[in-house]
């Protein structure tokens, strides 16, 4: 299988090839920079699944016909019965199906919560806060001290949403 990632953080396109190998074996992955679509902190489910799928579709297109699937990966926030959730969204597009699952989240420190609420990015403002925080990996392994990696929690939201590639004749009208 032959698979673009909307994204050359190499947790994300590792992500991709841990999930599409658990399921095909051997595949072909490799990211490019594509467009969410959504601010750079989505805000709710519906915002951070919009922003997996336009990346999805976007990185589809732009691999020209060289990949059978296009895949995005975002992060985000949501406010659920009081508190603020850090989650993530995997999507799928093959340029006619699209799929979409959510992935693990993490309750945020109500400090953190409340910078976002203000409108603040939350990996500027832990990089701003924190003299430790590495953006690259994320904010997740550095609220659980490294026990949730952000590869192994998109692989996860990704073998969801790979269900339709899976098992084609559950998914069939």
């Amino acid at each position: 299988m032959k698979i673009i990632v909307g994204s050359q953080n190499a947790a994300k396109v590792g992500a991709v090839k841990m999930a599409a190998d658990a399921y095909w074996g051997e595949n072909e992955v490799w990211g490019i920079e594509a467009d969410s679509g959504v601010p750079g902190q989505p805000k709710g489910w519906e915002e951070t699944m919009r922003g997996a799928l336009t990346r999805a579709r976007n990185a589809y297109y732009a691999a020209e016909g060289k990949a059978d699937l296009g895949v995005g990966l975002e992060g985000g926030v949501v406010d659920m019965a009081g508190r603020m959730v850090l989650m993530n969204v995997a999507a799928v597009f093959d340029g006619t199906q699209e799929s979409a699952a959510p992935g693990t989240g993490t309750p945020l420190p109500e400090s953190w919560a409340l910078a976002v609420r203000e409108g603040q990015e939350l990996g500027p403002f832990l990089a701003e806060k924190f003299a430790g925080y590495n953006r690259k990996i994320g904010a997740m392994p550095f609220v659980t001290n490294g026990v949730l990696q952000r590869e192994a929690i998109f692989a996860e939201a990704l073998k969801g949403a790979l269900a339709p590639w899976v098992t084609p004749e559950a998914f069939a009208a």
